[in-house]
Formats: structure tokens, C-alpha cells, sequence
């Protein structure tokens, strides 16, 4: 068996589909947001609990995809992506601990805070993800804004996801706090 070489072509290669799988990975985690969303303004705080809970799990088995396997392809194309790798990787934990703090936030039954938590979370995500995405894309050979073969570019230029939005007519407390 043969040692890869730094730039080996097999390896970017692999990069591109992974970059297209993450940024599909990434749009479902905002999906998973939005019936989240969805949960809180019907006012059912365990139908919230139930949608986060398997977006916390989703996150989880992403973020040990992409460490275990993505950014070590990456690492070993050369040194030079080594510090951002050790950045994005610092990014999980901090959004793990959020992930667990949004967890106790939740089974205390806060739906308000909950959802100001949530809201935070999920801009720290996305702004994350389109870091990631962008590191990926061009150890793929992508750079910034390059099509991708499926129509997208290599990076995203603003979050996919929209803001929290209390539904028309609802009052704070009956959808929020419960």
C-alpha cells in the first residue's frame, strides 16, 4: 500500500462529495430547527423536546463524521489547514456545551428561554457551517463561490435558515413559556 502525498488528487476528490453531503447535512439541521420552531408555537413544550433531541443526536453524529473522517482528510493533505481544522474543531465543543445547556433549558420547561437559546445556537451554526463548508470546499479544490457540479457554489454566502418568528395573533406567554 502506497502513502498518500500531500495535494493527492484521490483525496480531494473525496473532499468535493464530502462537501456536498455536509452541505446537505447542514440543510437538514435546519429543517430539524424549523419543526422545532413549529412545536414551540403549537405550545407543546414535548414535541420541542422530542425535535431537539433528535437534532442534538443528528448534530452529535455530524460533528464525529466530520472530525473522525473530513478534517483528518484534510490534515493529511498538509500542514496548512491544520489551525483552521483545530478552530472548527474548538467550534463543536462550544456548540456541544451550548447543545447541553439548551438540553437543561428545555427539560426545566422553559419554552421563552428555550427558544432565545435555540436562536442563538443556530446562528453560531450557521455561521460555523458556512466556515466549514468553505475549509472543506477548498481542500476539495473549491474556492469561495466556485459551482460545485450540482448547481451551488462551494460556500454559502448567508445562513439558510430565517429568524425566530412568533406566529401571528399568539401571545408571548402561550407559546413560549410553556
Amino acid at each position: 500500500m502506497t502513502a498518500r502525498r500531500p495535494g493527492d488528487p484521490g483525496v480531494r476528490l473525496r473532499l468535493k462529495g464530502e462537501a456536498r453531503r455536509m452541505r446537505n447535512q447542514h440543510r437538514q439541521l435546519g429543517v430539524l430547527r424549523e419543526r422545532i420552531n413549529a412545536e414551540l408555537a403549537r405550545s407543546s413544550i414535548a414535541g420541542a423536546r422530542r425535535e431537539f433531541e433528535l437534532l442534538a443526536e443528528s448534530l452529535h453524529a455530524h460533528f464525529r463524521v466530520e472530525e473522525r473522517f473530513v478534517f483528518s482528510a484534510i490534515r493529511g493533505l498538509g500542514p496548512s489547514a491544520a489551525q483552521l481544522i483545530d478552530e472548527l474543531m474548538d467550534e463543536h465543543r462550544a456548540l456541544t456545551g451550548q447543545l447541553s445547556a439548551l438540553h437543561d433549558e428545555l427539560a426545566g420547561g422553559n419554552g421563552f428561554a428555550f427558544a432565545v437559546r435555540l436562536e442563538a445556537l443556530m446562528k453560531a451554526l450557521a455561521s460555523h457551517e458556512e466556515r466549514e463548508e468553505g475549509v472543506v470546499g477548498q481542500a476539495g479544490g473549491h474556492g469561495d463561490g466556485e459551482p460545485d457540479g450540482d448547481g451551488r457554489s462551494g460556500t454559502r454566502s448567508e445562513p439558510s435558515q430565517g429568524t425566530l418568528r412568533q406566529p401571528a395573533g399568539a401571545a408571548r406567554s402561550s407559546w413560549l413559556s410553556r
